[in-house]
């Protein structure tokens, strides 16, 4: 506090690494969020030229190119509710949005997941200027076109109801923008108050959702009965691939981490619930993201085999039983994003 005369506030810290006191400064601090900070959520976003087709011609929702066309911007976790009011909504909320667009003529597509804690019929509503559009995966694991708010129009609201099951539901919500007026507002309610949101309207918030690329990859560890990387190949890319005709019996959806394991302790260390030593088959699966057109070389070094496929194509082929040994291959590759498959197996050295 001050009360008249002079005034002064100084405040500085002695770390366990230092001997002389420094000033607290803005380094060293990070201010209180008002909300709660909430790692990997939202959606995966993307911003297009709007090329003048309403959205029911622009081609799958789920297309590399949507409307034959790369992004201007593109951001894996853009961790923003969706709710825009205006054109200085989308300008303010988007980085890079203003830079490279101008208030007008422009398409937006959001991809992820919607997330929740029951199962149950939700009921969603968008309202847009222009069109907008909303796509669910259901119960009965089909997308769906759930709300179709097409066409060049003011603000309006049109609301569809979808069938989900408890956890993560696959959710893309497209928009255009021609001229005008903008906006895009989405909302979401459960019929039954117990098992959701309520009766009442929700915005849908960032907490709800999650990007349909999440940082690393998704892991899965087998025991290794046998064979080589190359008996099950013919299925490595699906989700119910079976080496050695077994189950997986681990699982991380997203697993953050380096593929770099110099030992059987790197292992062990850095994948959770991960704890053996010989006789394992692992499998890594995402989308490697090639920030330019050209040709990119990929190597692996393993004991024992491995193989990486880009595109579904294999790239590096190191398989069979044999001690730290590195392979490469390149491929060439657009700009953006591409499926990538690792796999690799550990015999014990007697086994050889």
């Amino acid at each position: 506090m001050q009360n008249g005369g002079g005034a002064g506030l100084q405040v500085s810290v002695r770390t366990p690494l230092g001997s002389n006191y420094q000033r607290l400064d803005d380094t060293m601090t990070v201010a209180m969020p008002d909300t709660p900070v909430c790692l990997d959520c939202g959606l995966y976003v993307e911003v297009y030229r709007w090329g003048g087709k309403y959205l029911r011609n622009m081609g799958s929702q789920n297309a590399e190119k949507w409307d034959g066309n790369l992004p201007v911007t593109t951001h894996l976790e853009h961790s923003s509710d969706i709710w825009y009011s205006n054109d200085r909504d989308f300008a303010r909320e988007i980085p890079g949005f203003s830079s490279k667009l101008g208030s007008n003529k422009y398409a937006v597509r959001f991809q992820g997941y919607f997330v929740t804690k029951r199962a149950g019929t939700y009921e969603f509503s968008t309202r847009s200027d222009d069109g907008s559009m909303l796509y669910l995966r259901e119960t009965n694991k089909k997308d769906r076109l759930i709300i179709n708010n097409d066409g060049n129009h003011g603000m309006r609201t049109k609301t569809g109801k979808a069938k989900l099951k408890k956890g993560w539901n696959k959710l893309v919500i497209t928009f255009y923008e021609n001229g005008g007026g903008a906006g895009l507002q989405v909302a979401v309610r459960l019929n039954n108050a117990k098992n959701g949101p309520g009766n009442k309207w929700t915005p849908l918030s960032r907490t709800m959702l999650r990007p349909i690329y999440r940082p690393g990859m998704r892991f899965e560890h087998y025991q290794y009965k046998g064979g080589k990387l190359a008996d099950w190949a013919k299925n490595v890319h699906a989700n119910n691939w079976k080496p050695n005709g077994q189950n997986y019996k681990l699982r991380h959806w997203s697993l953050q981490k380096g593929i770099w394991y110099s030992n059987d302790n790197d292992f062990k260390r850095e994948i959770p619930k991960f704890n053996q030593n010989n006789k394992y088959v692992m499998r890594w699966r995402g989308q490697f993201n090639a920030e330019q057109k050209g040709t990119y070389r990929f190597r692996t070094r393993s004991d024992d085999g491995s193989m990486l496929y880009v595109d579904q194509h294999l790239i590096v082929n190191n398989d069979g039983n044999h001690g730290m040994r590195t392979r490469s291959g390149s491929v060439i590759l657009t700009q953006g994003w591409h499926p990538i498959t690792i796999t690799f197996y550990e015999v014990s050295f007697w086994s050889r």
